[in-house]
């Protein structure tokens, strides 16, 4: 009887290792740790026969390995779809402010934030054009400091253009008050999410389209 409980206690922690790790994995914290402890206290549980430890152990192992290999592969194909369409939706998005080719300048393209293991990972497009470089270099030239108020790291930071503070961004994320994946727009001016439209027709070389411009108005 006491075998017999102590088999089935065993067992109950082997099935549970790959539940526990499901969660840590989700969580994002401790996933070795956690299955590692799992493991460990089934074997116990299981007696000391050698044969029996192996058995636990190369059924714990796979136990544990089969939830985390199908959740990378899920967590890794759903990652690379949201990547994918907000590559699409940004750049559908950024068409509609006709910005010559020649003129625009590609900071980032969409990268995503947050990590692997985030089921719903947001993308954002940041870029600018050479006119607002150019604007960007003359007044940080003359003032010394950079929009954001800090002071100019040296000469050569004002010829990399992907360090130009002028910039039009695009999010592609789960709206917070709809629910739905959608495309957020906003300026940065340094540190300032500008939404002004005087501001916005004299400090950038471009202005958004009114749809943008009004989801400024109504967003910063």
């Amino acid at each position: 009887m006491q075998k017999r409980k102590k088999l089935l206690i065993g067992l109950g922690l082997l099935l549970a290792s790959p539940v526990l790790t499901l969660l840590v994995i989700i969580l994002n914290k401790w996933v070795l740790l956690a299955a590692t402890i799992t493991i460990i206290l089934a074997l116990f549980y299981l007696g000391i026969s050698k044969k029996r430890i192996l058995l636990g152990f190369l059924g714990a192992i796979g136990l544990v390995a089969l939830p985390v290999v199908v959740l990378s592969i899920a967590f890794f194909a759903r990652y690379s779809y949201v990547n994918a369409t907000a590559k699409k939706e940004c750049t559908d998005y950024l068409s509609t402010f006709q910005i010559p080719s020649e003129e625009l300048i590609e900071i980032n393209d969409n990268e995503p934030s947050g990590n692997i293991l985030d089921w719903n990972p947001s993308s954002c497009k940041t870029v600018t054009t050479k006119e607002d470089v150019r604007a960007w270099q003359k007044i940080v030239k003359k003032s010394g400091t950079l929009l954001s108020g800090e002071k100019l790291p040296d000469e050569n930071y004002l010829n990399d253009p992907k360090n130009c503070e002028i910039t039009y961004n695009f999010s592609y994320h789960i709206n917070k008050f709809s629910g739905k994946w959608a495309v957020d727009f906003f300026l940065h001016y340094g540190n300032k999410l500008p939404s002004e439209k005087e501001f916005i027709q004299e400090h950038f070389a471009i202005t958004p389209p009114e749809k943008a411009m009004k989801y400024l108005q109504e967003t910063y």
